[in-house]
C-alpha cells in the first residue's frame, strides 16, 4: 500500500516520479491543526479491505491533541485515482 499525498497545490503531478510527483521517502507532514481529507482508490482495493485501510484514522485522531499536532483525518470516499489537492491523501495499492 502506498499513500499518495500532496500538501501543496504547487506540487501537482500526474506521474509518481520521486522528487517530482512523489516524496523520496514515505513520510509527509502537515501544519498543526490541519484537516486532512482521506480518499481510497476504488479500483485498488476490494470492498472488504476498506475497514482495514481506514482503521488507523480513529486512533490517529484520538491522539492528535496529546501529540500537539491537532491534525485530523477524515475519510471522504472512493475515487478513480489519486487526488492532487491541498491537505488530502489518497490510499493506492503499490504498483511496483
Amino acid at each position: 500500500m502506498v499513500l499518495a499525498a500532496v500538501s501543496s497545490l504547487a506540487a501537482q503531478s500526474l506521474s509518481c516520479n520521486v522528487g517530482v510527483g512523489a516524496a523520496p521517502v514515505g513520510f509527509w507532514s502537515w501544519p498543526p491543526e490541519s484537516k486532512i481529507s482521506v480518499y481510497v482508490a476504488e479500483s485498488d482495493f476490494k470492498p472488504d479491505e476498506l475497514e482495514y485501510l481506514l482503521a488507523p484514522l480513529s486512533p490517529w485522531n484520538a491522539v492528535s491533541e496529546t501529540t500537539g499536532s491537532r491534525v485530523e483525518f477524515e475519510y471522504k470516499g472512493l475515487v478513480n485515482g489519486p487526488r492532487y489537492c491541498e491537505n488530502c491523501v489518497t490510499i493506492v495499492r503499490d504498483r511496483w
